[in-house]
């Protein structure tokens, strides 16, 4: 199968609005809708925060990777987290998801990141080889904790 990535704009909204809601859906992650459409306009709109790109098989959609951008002391500079990597069922296990994580790793070499990360469950051994075979190490000694916070407004 021939990979391509293709930096997703404001006009490619709906298609990625689609593509979150289907990741979210089999992740089980729950969010509202407005919530959802809003943060996937924040990042398509703004790219010191991060990016998100769509991940085409064959010349089909077949899933998006999204790049939150921030910073650490730790690492020395910007960092970026990846903070999700989907391909619809008929795409795994093809070569898409290695494709799209090393661009990615080279978007942000680019860019000056320092660090990249990413969050993965631990049962989901595949994915985790996947990974590390990519660079990323798990950091066994930390736990990633996470608030969510009231909104401001």
């Amino acid at each position: 199968m021939e990979w391509t990535l293709n930096l997703a704009e404001a006009t490619d909204y709906d298609t990625v609005y689609e593509l979150v809601s289907e990741f979210h859906a089999t992740e089980n992650i729950q969010l509202a809708s407005p919530v959802r459409a809003s943060a996937v306009r924040a990042l398509l709109g703004n790219d010191i925060l991060g990016n998100i790109w769509l991940i085409n098989g064959d010349g089909a959609c077949a899933g998006y990777i999204a790049l939150g951008i921030g910073f650490s002391l730790e690492f020395g500079g910007r960092d970026a987290f990846i903070d999700e990597l989907y391909l619809r069922a008929p795409y795994r296990a093809q070569g898409g998801g290695r494709f799209a994580i090393e661009s990615v790793i080279q978007f942000a070499t680019r860019r000056g990141i320092k660090a990249l990360h990413l969050e993965v469950e631990r049962g989901k051994t595949n994915a985790r080889r996947l990974y590390a075979s990519c660079g990323l190490i798990a950091r066994e000694d930390y736990v990633l904790m996470s608030a969510d916070l009231p909104s401001a407004d």
